[in-house]
């Protein structure tokens, strides 16, 4: 029997289930259109740029092991077009497989200011803001980069990063990015960060404003980080990237998007690749946002659509709704993803935005349960308000703590810094 004659014959329990479920799809379709609508907005702003305006830039490349593209992406930072930069690469051994690469690097362009410097490796709380607290400790300029190692940009980034910036009020700047995969996993985890999170983080702009930033690149001016007590603020936690935007929007600075898009290369190969990436990102979220967590509910059209689907058991009005809601989010995917990131992966695997879809919504149930994320091949427990803690440390060891924070005793080692010739 089709909804609308369920709905006449007044059926109690399972009425009620399907009107639920037809709202949701409802509302989900609407977001998926407000995405559009953000999207076309931000693209058609054209600022006026000034050239001349090229502050000093410091750029932190927090880096663990070798990532896909590796090369292409690390030395794409050395073909900046910018007055003035330096590049810090933060390792934590010298035995990492990355650092010959960026030895490599350094003496493919011996111009480029640009070293490496070594950190101690943190007991507890984030590998990640460790190696940036050790990189700010070595960096020299007022503004901050914040570029993650899987990152691969174009020679006038650091020109369009840094224009929002001209503004004295603007404390944070972040980028919008189009990720790239390879092989059917990697392919299912980049269409949904570009076409689903991309949206999200537009739709968000939108509707409350910018108050978070994305590892794809965080501009900050160092008296902002400082404001929020630097890195040591963040060194326990998950969701560095959200917090560098948010803990400045809690002060009164502003955090803007940068008109400019990134490419990400992504290192999920297999399915247990993607099911970590999926369960860190979603458990990350619902630590540090409940409720946006539970919000996320309206970006999975298709997926409650297939729910619909299957509370009108099979009905024809199911399948039309299911219809309805897969293309929607197939033309949403299109207008973002493909026509304002240039996202060549989205376009070749459209029919693909249906399925991931429905993937998301698997991982974002199954990210309400649980507390274990992986990182690089480590282990967290994830407790409240994102913090983390390692399953497995080595017993009687003091926990690591920036230099200068006030989150614990002692400062860190001292870190070993190599320094290039003469540039």
């Amino acid at each position: 029997m089709s909804f609308p004659r369920i709905l006449a014959a007044g059926h109690g329990p399972l009425l009620w289930i399907q009107a639920t479920l037809l709202l949701l799809c409802v509302l989900a379709n609407v977001y998926s259109l407000l995405g559009v609508v953000a999207a076309a907005e931000f693209f058609r702003l054209r600022p006026e740029a000034d050239p001349d305006f090229q502050p000093p830039i410091s750029i932190l490349k927090p880096l663990r092991g070798l990532d896909p593209d590796a090369y292409a992406n690390l030395s794409s930072f050395f073909r900046l077009e910018y007055q003035r930069f330096e590049l810090i690469f933060a390792f934590e051994s010298e035995a990492d497989p990355a650092v010959p690469l960026v030895r490599r690097i350094l003496e493919e362009f011996p111009a480029v200011d640009a070293r490496i410097v070594f950190h101690p490796v943190p007991i507890d709380g984030s590998p990640k803001v460790a190696a940036l607290a050790s990189a700010t400790r070595a960096s020299r300029y007022e503004l901050l980069l914040v570029s993650d190692g899987d990152i691969r940009v174009g020679p006038d980034h650091l020109a369009r990063m840094v224009q929002p910036m001209a503004d004295a009020g603007v404390g944070v700047v972040t980028c919008l990015y189009r990720s790239h995969g390879a092989g059917w996993f990697g392919t299912l985890d980049a269409i949904g960060l570009s076409a689903e999170f991309q949206r999200d983080a537009l739709v968000a702009r939108k509707v409350e404003g910018v108050s978070f930033a994305m590892g794809s690149g965080i501009l900050i001016r160092a008296a902002v980080l400082e404001a929020i007590g630097g890195f040591g603020a963040l060194a326990n936690h998950l969701a560095d990237d959200f917090l560098l935007g948010n803990l400045p929007t809690r002060r009164g600075y502003r955090t803007e998007f940068a008109h400019e898009v990134v490419d990400h290369s992504l290192g999920t190969k297999r399915l247990g690749d993607l099911v970590r990436h999926q369960l860190r990102w979603n458990r990350g979220i619902r630590a540090s946002r409940p409720g946006g967590y539970a919000g996320m509910v309206f970006t999975h059209a298709t997926a409650l659509g297939v729910l619909l689907l299957a509370a009108e058991k099979g009905s024809p009005f199911g399948w039309m709704m299911l219809a309805g809601t897969a293309a929607t989010s197939m033309i949403a995917a299109w207008l973002v993803a493909v026509r304002h990131l240039r996202d060549q992966g989205v376009r070749k695997f459209l029919w693909l935005v249906p399925v991931r879809d429905v993937l998301s919504f698997v991982f974002w149930i199954a990210g309400m349960f649980g507390s274990t994320v992986h990182w690089r091949g480590r282990r967290f427990r994830l407790g409240r308000n994102g913090l983390l803690s390692p399953i497995r440390s080595a017993p009687g060891r003091r926990a690591w703590v920036p230099a200068g924070s006030a989150i614990g005793p002692g400062p860190a080692r001292r870190e070993e810094v190599e320094r290039p010739s003469q540039r």
